[in-house]
């Protein structure tokens, strides 16, 4: 368990301070537990070892994203590539900093790098189709998250990002396909099924659009979402006391 891989990585670097995948190896377990500003802590032990190991200030840079520290995280990743360039992983990274920071270029710079190098990485295919969407360009990021789709056909986000592209457009028929291949990959994803009621909604469906509503409702009878989504339906439909009813 985690608690005996910690003690475990503990001991090890008593004994010899010095191995530094040791310090990877606990940061990760920290981290698995949620113990980011231990982690992180535990990663810069080991780059006071080693100053020299990419995989640690990668690591570090991860812990503090997931504490928020943009401008940190991004130092700790070109740390990591400065070691070793064209690190798909560390570019792929930087790239999602960089478009958090408003760089828009340098992040789809660094994401086709990272393609360039693993060109059917599908977390940067995903992350290159974001940074496009986000750039009016919706032609190239519908593709790049199907190229995701390809290399990754389990890959949810890359799926769910896929129809939320094609409902903006519009294109309500592609949309259900992708939303219905979005709940194979994951049942019980509230957002694909209030998504899906919106659109036969949309479609005037009635009858689908309320079985998917009332299957998120049964899972979870307070989503207010939800709610809202089965009042509006049963008000399009003329069904006035079913529609009081989501209010009480």
């Amino acid at each position: 368990n985690d608690e005996a891989a910690e003690e475990s990585f503990q001991k090890a670097i008593a004994v010899d301070p010095g191995f530094v995948s040791t310090y990877n190896n606990l940061g990760t377990v920290l981290e698995a537990q949620g113990r980011f500003g231990d982690a992180i802590r535990v990663y810069q032990k080991g780059l006071q070892a080693d100053a020299n190991q990419p995989r640690l200030h990668f690591n570090l840079g991860i812990a503090y994203e997931r504490l928020g520290k943009v401008a940190e995280a991004r130092e700790e990743y070109e740390a990591a590539l400065r070691l070793k360039p064209g690190w798909a992983d560390a570019l792929n990274n930087l790239g999602v900093i960089l478009h958090r920071q408003g760089d828009v270029r340098a992040a789809e710079r660094n994401l086709r790098q990272a393609l360039r190098a693993e060109p059917r990485n599908a977390r940067a295919l995903n992350n290159l189709g974001v940074v496009l969407g986000a750039a009016g360009r919706a032609d190239e990021a519908q593709q790049a998250y199907r190229e995701a789709m390809k290399a990754d056909p389990r890959y949810a986000q890359a799926s769910s990002n896929l129809a939320s592209l094609l409902e903006d457009a519009g294109r309500w028929s592609e949309a259900l396909d992708e939303l219905r291949r979005l709940l194979q990959l994951e049942p019980a994803n509230v957002d694909a099924r209030i998504r899906l009621g919106a659109i036969y909604a949309m479609l005037e469906n009635w009858d689908e659009a309320v079985k998917h509503l009332q299957a998120v409702l049964a899972a979870d009878p307070a989503n207010t979402r939800a709610l809202l989504a089965l009042a509006s339906v049963f008000r399009r439909g003329a069904r006035t006391d079913e529609a009081m009813a989501c209010y009480e």
